[in-house]
């Protein structure tokens, strides 16, 4: 009778080997499925991550600084270079604030002259107001040395309306420009009031930096000619 009884020793000895089997069937899937979830990152990898299909561009009147854009997929605050986020086809929108100021298909350079339908360049006069607006706004006033729109410049500008396309005596004058500047000096920088930069200023300006960026386009062309012909 006492050779029959399994003691409990007995008992969890037989019962180990199984046990630990166990055990290190449920380790493995730990680490597996640890494996699996990466390291922090959202994008969900594999066939069906689109984030190579996200191009990058610039948006200048010198580069600005701090515009909100938005398309269909992307949206954000344009980086220190004017550097902003779109997918091909997709419609890019600018805003200063709550102000929109227009919007064109993505492409890796834009300025002024694309969100106004049918401009050609500078001379255009929704596209001057357009620049005069983003260089009066910019926090030194020197777009020489790029164009910056603060944080606090862009939370007081709360007008979601404006309109561009007038003489341009009228276009600083509307009521929306009159409130949006006096609202504007309470922020730093504007204490003191800003005077409109005027249309020919901001036409120079502007055509200035799409001199400078046919400059470069040609520089790149001459450099990628010199390559092909010296390669072969």
């Amino acid at each position: 009778m006492e050779s029959m009884m399994k003691t409990p020793e007995k008992i969890s000895k037989r019962l180990l080997p199984k046990s630990s089997a166990l055990f290190a069937c449920v380790v493995a899937f730990g680490v597996v499925m640890i494996g699996c979830s990466g390291g922090g990152g959202s994008s969900t990898g594999g066939a069906n991550d689109d984030s190579s299909m996200v191009n990058s561009g610039k948006f200048k009147d010198s580069p600005v600084e701090g515009l909100f854009y938005q398309t269909a997929t992307q949206s954000g605050m344009t980086g220190k270079d004017g550097t902003f986020a779109y997918m091909d086809g997709e419609m890019v929108a600018f805003y200063v604030g709550g102000l929109k100021i227009g919007e064109a298909e993505g492409s890796s350079v834009m300025t002024p002259i694309d969100l106004v339908t049918g401009a050609v360049d500078e001379t255009n006069m929704a596209v001057t107001n357009i620049c005069r607006l983003l260089q009066t706004l910019d926090i030194d006033e020197d777009p020489e040395n790029g164009i910056t729109i603060t944080p606090d410049t862009s939370d007081t500008i709360t007008v979601s309306s404006m309109t561009f396309m007038m003489n341009f005596d009228d276009f600083e004058h509307q009521t929306n420009m009159v409130q949006m500047m006096e609202s504007l000096m309470g922020v730093t920088g504007f204490e003191n009031g800003r005077t409109m930069v005027s249309s020919e200023q901001a036409q120079a300006h502007m055509k200035s930096t799409m001199m400078n960026m046919g400059n470069m386009r040609d520089h790149m062309m001459t450099d990628e000619d010199s390559n092909s012909s010296g390669s072969t």
